[in-house]
């Protein structure tokens, strides 16, 4: 099972740098929706995370991705 996950590149990732570069993008790329999220609408936080997660193709860990975005959406 091992080599099977090493040859498909399917761990999980815990870059930062790489997982702080994907959601600045795409903070930057829904700027609009940022203000919208600081002024009370919370609800926009999946779609932030799902847009975060698939720009990592799926190789983020989630719960680095969250805690890294409320991080910066503070």
């Amino acid at each position: 099972v091992y080599e099977i996950l090493v040859k498909e590149n399917m761990f999980q990732s815990n870059d930062e740098t790489e997982i702080v570069t994907v959601i600045d993008s795409v903070l930057e790329r829904f700027a609009d929706r940022v203000i919208e999220y600081k002024s009370g609408k919370v609800g926009l936080f999946g779609m932030f995370m799902k847009e975060c997660l698939n720009g990592g193709k799926g190789k983020f860990n989630p719960k680095t991705v969250n805690e890294i975005l409320k991080g910066k959406l503070c």
